[in-house]
């Protein structure tokens, strides 16, 4: 085999590992978490309302689902996880301010915290050689194998069509996030609880399908570009 018969097979199997997982996969990974952890607290709230508790005894209720499926997790895998961690604290964080502001609309609100924290973080890595999207895609992209996982660090730092798209990736990112967590805000505030609660779900859940799909359909798209 050649020098030149090499390369390009070494630039084939780098261009692989940008083959996505079927939608079918990633809609058995992501649907349930939606429905885990946005939908079911909302109907939670709605339920507890339902039965006659004030608001701010079913928003707590609500945001308790999630701390319970935290610390199943905690227990069932024993490892307390970041994720587990941020859960815990921005629960204790909401009931904090609950009960400081006597306010159960700081408790819905506090769950943009994280987004807006999200957003300005992909903005911020913008500054940096590798954005946001240069881990987040290439974790998703190699699932745990250490050869795709170096495979997707050579194909970046090899093309700079990638490294243009994964900059515009996190660019959309950081903005999509810090408008849904000013838009959800805004909406809290401005509605009735039982309206609130359900909008500020709904935009949650429409604006992270939305960009999940969006950001699916682009890096497919930049794929089919490189290989041609």
């Amino acid at each position: 085999m050649t020098v030149t018969a090499r390369a390009n097979t070494q630039d084939a199997d780098n261009l692989a590992v940008l083959r996505l997982p079927p939608a079918k996969v990633l809609l058995h990974a992501a649907v349930p978490k939606i429905l885990l952890d946005g939908l079911l607290p909302t109907a939670v709230y709605y339920t507890l309302r339902l039965l006659g508790a004030d608001d701010l005894t079913a928003i707590l209720a609500g945001a308790g689902v999630a701390v319970v499926r935290a610390l199943a997790g905690v227990v069932l895998h024993r490892c307390l996880s970041s994720v587990a961690v941020v859960i815990l604290v921005m629960f204790l964080v909401g009931l904090l301010g609950a009960w400081v502001t006597d306010d159960p609309r700081f408790v819905v609100v506090k769950e943009s915290i994280p987004m807006v924290l999200g957003g300005v973080a992909c903005l911020i890595t913008l500054t940096r050689r590798r954005p946001a999207a240069f881990h987040a895609v290439g974790a998703l992209l190699a699932a745990g194998d250490p050869d795709r996982r170096a495979a997707w660090r050579t194909l970046w730092a090899a093309t700079p069509r990638l490294r243009a798209a994964t900059r515009v990736l996190t660019l959309v990112w950081g903005l999509v996030l810090s408008a849904e967590a000013a838009v959800s805000t805004v909406t809290v505030y401005l509605n009735p609880m039982d309206v609130a609660v359900g909008l500020h779900m709904s935009i949650k859940v429409l604006a992270l399908g939305l960009v999940a799909a969006w950001s699916a359909w682009y890096l497919r798209r930049v794929r089919v570009t490189l290989l041609t």
